[in-house]
């Protein structure tokens, strides 16, 4: 008897999706690759190409979603376009994260939130914190984690996004979990679970 003849038929059908998800995404890099081989000019365009790439490598090639990103990072540098230069660098930093090099990922979303910061584009500065304070988090550094996250609960309820306002409150409720601290844990679950009723409400 083989042993997938043996797993429960929901495993075997996560095991599928996950694969498929694997494929897609690999297709999509090839499209999009193809694209950026065509782009011969050297400008925003296809700096965001580059972006576009490293993303699609994501779920399945953590080496070719840091190579991307660096080499879009070199070139938002070199053309001076600093969003696309905070964003390569944001990517460069979760490339680090899902290679488990936490400390890595730490620095380049600290240049990537500097640049945001100094752009006030506070979506990407909620997703940069939100990002600083998970790998803070996976350190047990669980103060700066809650630190991080509260900052990026202040910002993102200041542009309205409650999506990354109840992610953020739903990581602190995580956090407390951990340190059993089930009170304060319940709090942030429901502050979390109201942030998104506004999105519905907002529709």
């Amino acid at each position: 008897m083989s042993i997938l003849s043996q797993l429960p038929v929901w495993c075997i059908a996560l095991v599928c999706l996950l694969l498929q998800g694997a494929t897609v995404s690999a297709h999509k890099a090839d499209s999009l690759k193809s694209v950026l081989a065509a782009h011969s000019a050297n400008d925003t365009m296809k700096v965001g190409l580059m972006v576009d790439v490293s993303h699609a490598y994501e779920d399945n090639n953590f080496d070719s979603m840091l190579y991307y990103a660096g080499k879009g990072l070199k070139l938002a540098d070199a053309i001076r376009y600093d969003n696309g230069k905070g964003e390569c660098l944001r990517l460069i930093g979760l490339s680090y994260e899902h290679k488990n090099e936490y400390e890595k990922a730490i620095a380049y979303f600290n240049q990537s939130l500097a640049i945001f910061q100094g752009l006030d584009n506070k979506t990407q500065e909620t997703l940069v914190l939100r990002s600083l304070a998970g790998n803070y988090y996976r350190l047990t550094n669980y103060p700066a984690a809650i630190e991080l996250n509260s900052r990026a609960i202040a910002l993102a309820d200041s542009i309205g996004d409650y999506s990354q306002e109840g992610l953020a409150l739903i990581d602190i409720g995580g956090i407390y979990t951990d340190q059993s601290d089930y009170t304060q844990a319940l709090d942030y679950y429901l502050k979390g679970l109201n942030a998104f009723e506004k999105i519905k409400d907002s529709i």
